[in-house]
């Protein structure tokens, strides 16, 4: 009863380690804070949460929200 009890704990652990890894992974691939960047045709998006794919806008930056 021991052991299962103690296998049952490390699955806990290991869910945790699980979540928190997939939490870092996903906030690599977001920007909080207020940013702004502007379209092609000149108008400013602006926005406190920034989710993207393999690049990063290269105008994405608070100080374009002046």
């Amino acid at each position: 009863m021991e052991k299962i009890l103690k296998l049952a704990i490390c699955v806990a652990k290991m869910k945790k380690l699980y979540l928190l890894l997939a939490l870092l992974f996903a906030l690599s691939a977001c920007s909080i804070g207020p940013k702004c960047t502007y379209t092609q045709e000149g108008t400013k998006i602006q926005s406190w949460i920034w989710f993207y794919g393999k690049d990063k806008p290269a105008d994405l930056d608070k100080m374009n929200c002046n």
